[in-house]
Formats: structure tokens, C-alpha cells, sequence
């Protein structure tokens, strides 16, 4: 995975619970995460040292939101941020 792969993902909206009621993990906060995380593989990429580290994707929990439109799928989300992990493990096992 490369960071720029990050810039472009997009997720499903949350899943309906009923005729006006969606559940998912907040999409500004999902967004602003993301942002970390392509900054955490670029920092690799160009042979830096970043802050964020693979624990810390997986340690990580979003609020959940109701707003129709202001949510992610929560399983969506999950399988990516497993992606990231699994990208930034690789580049830190790579590190001595």
C-alpha cells in the first residue's frame, strides 16, 4: 500500500437502522485518522521516521454517528484500516 492510496479510498455510507436511523464510525473523524496514516506512510516512504505506528491503527476507536450522510461502514472501515496496519507492520519490520 502506498500513502497516496490513502487520499483517494472512499467508503459506503453507514447502514440503515430503520426509516431514519443509520449507524457508523463518524466520517470527519474516520477522515482526519486517514490523514495521519498517509502521513505516517509517506514519513516511511521517504525514509522518515513517523509518529503514528501500526498498534496505534489498531488500538484506535471512532465514535459512532447517526447522521445520514455523516457516516462510514463501520466494516468497510475496519477491513482498510487491517490494509494499513498490515502495510505499516511491513515498513517497520524493515526499520533496524
Amino acid at each position: 500500500m502506498h500513502s497516496a492510496e490513502l487520499r483517494d479510498v472512499r467508503f459506503p455510507p453507514g447502514k440503515r437502522k430503520g426509516l431514519f436511523r443509520v449507524e457508523g464510525f463518524s466520517a470527519e473523524d474516520v477522515d482526519d485518522f486517514l490523514q495521519e496514516c498517509e502521513v505516517a506512510l509517506h514519513a516511511y516512504e521517504s525514509g522518515g521516521t513517523p509518529r503514528l505506528r501500526s498498534e496505534d491503527v489498531v488500538t484506535r476507536q471512532f465514535p459512532t454517528s447517526t447522521r445520514h450522510g455523516g457516516s462510514y461502514d463501520m466494516d468497510a472501515v475496519s477491513e482498510f484500516l487491517d490494509r494499513v496496519t498490515a502495510a505499516l507492520q511491513e515498513h517497520e519490520q524493515r526499520v533496524p
